[in-house]
């Protein structure tokens, strides 16, 4: 179906969020309640043996129970559920007397619906939290795995039994209603944002769990739990673009891997970005199958041997495009492209306010277009090209170049002990001062850096007035000893005896300390 929803519209402010608000007939529909909200909550649930005897005559309609399959399927999503947010499920024993708070059972729906779930009841009505799945519909009791339609059913079902609502005006087997309430625009109103909307994104592909606006509103409700907080690795092949995922991290340094697909990958490491990964069943390559979770972070990407697009976050990003010729845009941060080779077998050429890099050897790596990426890594060692006079890479040729002499500038290992000062933090004064004091000593004194500075720059031994004059912006407080270096490094006479034109063209190479 479509909506006609032209704008959000919000009667009932829940949150303030209307992310959250259009999934939210109201904050008292939740297994918490009336305890504050996120407060963690212990749910029982049961599959149902009989048709409740406080049930409708239309949900007793051709009852049956729960299969193995739909047991199954239905613990596996609890289970996710109960690892992401702090609502503990417990399955208890169902009878006509004894049961859980949420209860599953089939039932002949007709051709109206694949299923239907009653919210949290405040007021204790028994019917609260009873989920129905359409029995008249094979396809909903076998073969129940994530990427099918009787799965994400399931999932949509449950969210209904923890308190989401559907974010636009419909209801399966009926009208829509006439009185105002919470509803999301029809440009956002998509199962690619929420498994509680009814729109089909234009591959009707499946969600295989909550989309990233249900995430914010069980967050809300119920808050959430740790989860995924080490160092993970997301593959994805072919076989990923069947179905919709999302990845909900809390930390570690992860990576998206399509490495081993065959169809080109659009990965976007961006807050809720959205990416196509894997294939459908007709070989088309997925489109926006993939998301991150609001407010998660994944560092690091990996492309197919296909033309790939990968884009980074704030983050400091690896992204290695592999094979193929891709297009690589880093953001914010400073971020690194991967190559597989040795640094001479690649051509780098300025593009732009961009880079193009270009591998020799047929087949490998193909020639990339970077946009927004700070630092090149090969096999033998890197290439920073943030070499403008304030960047970081052209910060620790200045200092290379007015401390350690000219010649220095080429020294990769010192080179790459400053951009690690830098990249992590250290300002421009702080690296100078230790700088300095390598190779100084610590406690130097200021006739000692004016003869090194004047020398490193003019290449001639400073006369004793020289050396009096300068020693005297120093006593006068018209420099540090800090400021009085980070001048000389700034001046024309350093930058252009380090040829820092030229690095911004070439890059700064470096070993990574």
């Amino acid at each position: 179906m479509t909506s006609n929803q032209a704008t959000t519209q919000i009667t009932n402010v829940i949150s303030g969020d209307y992310r959250i608000d259009v999934l939210l007939e109201s904050a008292n529909f939740r297994w918490n309640y009336p305890q504050p909200l996120k407060t963690p909550v212990t749910v029982t649930y049961s599959f149902m043996t009989a048709a409740p005897t406080y049930a409708e005559a239309d949900d007793k309609k051709g009852f049956t129970p729960f299969n193995d399959a739909q047991k199954t399927a239905t613990k596996d999503i609890l289970a996710q559920i109960s690892a992401q947010f702090d609502v503990t499920f417990k399955e208890v024993a169902d009878s006509a007397d004894s049961y859980g708070q949420i209860r599953f059972g089939n039932n002949d729906q007709g051709e109206t619906s694949a299923g239907y779930a009653s919210y949290p009841d405040p007021s204790g009505n028994p019917a609260g939290g009873d989920l129905y799945i359409n029995n008249q519909d094979p396809a909903n009791l076998e073969g129940i795995t994530p990427g099918t339609n009787a799965y994400a059913t399931l999932v949509h079902e449950i969210g209904h039994t923890l308190g989401l609502k559907h974010p636009g005006n419909y209801n399966a087997g009926e009208a829509a209603s006439t009185d105002p309430g919470n509803f999301l625009a029809k440009d956002e109103d998509s199962e690619a944002n929420t498994i509680m909307s009814y729109v089909k994104t234009p591959q009707q592909l499946e969600r295989d769990f909550f989309g990233k606006y249900d995430i914010l509103a069980l967050d809300y409700l119920y808050g959430a739990r740790s989860f995924k907080t080490g160092g993970d690795i997301y593959s994805f092949g072919n076989n990923a673009g069947g179905l919709l995922q999302i990845i909900n991290d809390d930390g570690g340094i992860d990576t998206i891997d399509a490495s081993t697909a065959t169809v080109a990958a659009t990965i976007d490491l961006r807050d809720s970005g959205s990416s196509s990964v894997g294939q459908l069943s007709d070989g088309a390559a997925a489109q926006n199958n993939l998301t991150i979770a609001f407010g998660d972070i994944i560092e690091n990407a990996i492309g197919s041997a296909l033309g790939d697009t990968i884009t980074g976050n704030s983050s400091a990003n690896s992204i290695t495009g592999g094979a193929g010729n891709d297009t690589l845009d880093g953001g914010d941060g400073i971020d690194s492209a991967v190559f597989q080779g040795t640094k001479s077998a690649y051509t780098i050429s300025p593009q732009g306010a961009g880079w193009t890099i270009a591998d020799g050897t047929s087949g490998r790596d193909g020639t990339d277009a970077l946009a927004k990426i700070e630092r090149l890594k090969f096999s033998d060692f890197s290439v920073a090209l943030d070499v403008g006079a304030t960047s970081n890479a052209g910060i620790a040729a200045k200092i290379l170049g007015a401390v350690f002499g000219k010649s220095e500038v080429a020294n990769k290992q010192y080179a790459g002990i400053g951009l690690k000062y830098l990249d992590s933090g250290t300002s421009y004064a702080d690296l100078m001062k230790l700088a300095l004091d390598v190779k100084l000593g610590a406690g130097f004194s200021t006739s000692s850096e004016v003869t090194l500075l004047y020398t490193n720059l003019v290449s001639a031994t400073p006369s004793a007035a020289d050396i009096a004059y300068w020693e005297g912006t120093v006593t006068s407080n018209q420099f540090t000893q800090t400021t009085l270096a980070i001048m000389a490094a700034d001046h024309a006479l350093n930058t252009n005896n380090i040829q820092l034109a030229g690095l911004a063209a070439t890059g700064l190479e470096y070993i990574p300390a």
